[in-house]
């Protein structure tokens, strides 16, 4: 789960098509304005992912800016897909309460002597619980993604356009 951020605006579809042949005024003008705009979504949105759940969330978020042509320069702030924790889209959508069963445990595993079989298992106060199924209760949505793009959209689009104009203005010299 990210917010991923281009430069593709139906308006300016002419001077789009002029930039592919001059990538380095693009590279010159959008790549800092993406930079400080991912930034800034970062620093919101990274203190609203909640800390009671696993570091995983913590530790795989980040920004990054890549890309060196028009159609190949890009912002992205959250979890790149190989790194984004399942959960990640339950805090940020929420959930309802459901049921959880376990799916069958490969042939190697055995369990506290119960061999092949369908259970859950956890720690609870140093001794093992099993059982086959458990209600969770759910969990409202905490929408940090949403949140922080809400409180940054108008800034990173006002970037955004300074870059255009940065761009096209270099664009009447040439």
């Amino acid at each position: 789960m990210s917010i991923k951020i281009d430069m593709t605006s139906n308006d300016l579809d002419r001077q789009l098509e002029l930039l592919k042949y001059y990538p380095e005024v693009v590279v010159k003008h959008y790549k800092p304005a993406l930079v400080r705009s991912t930034g800034m979504l970062s620093a919101i949105i990274e203190p609203l992912i909640p800390s009671g759940v696993s570091g995983r969330a913590r530790d795989t978020f980040g920004s990054k800016v890549s890309g060196r042509t028009l159609e190949t320069i890009k912002g992205q702030v959250g979890w790149s897909d190989k790194d984004d924790p399942f959960y990640v889209k339950i805090l940020e959508s929420g959930a309802k309460a459901h049921e959880i069963t376990p799916g069958r445990i490969s042939g190697s595993r055995y369990q506290a002597g119960l061999g092949k079989t369908n259970v859950l298992s956890w720690m609870d106060g140093g001794e093992f619980v099993f059982t086959k199924t458990v209600h969770h209760p759910g969990i409202s949505k905490v929408g940090m993604m949403a949140a922080g793009w809400s409180a940054l959209q108008p800034i990173i689009e006002t970037e955004l356009d300074q870059a255009g104009k940065a761009v096209l203005q270099e664009m009447e010299i040439k």
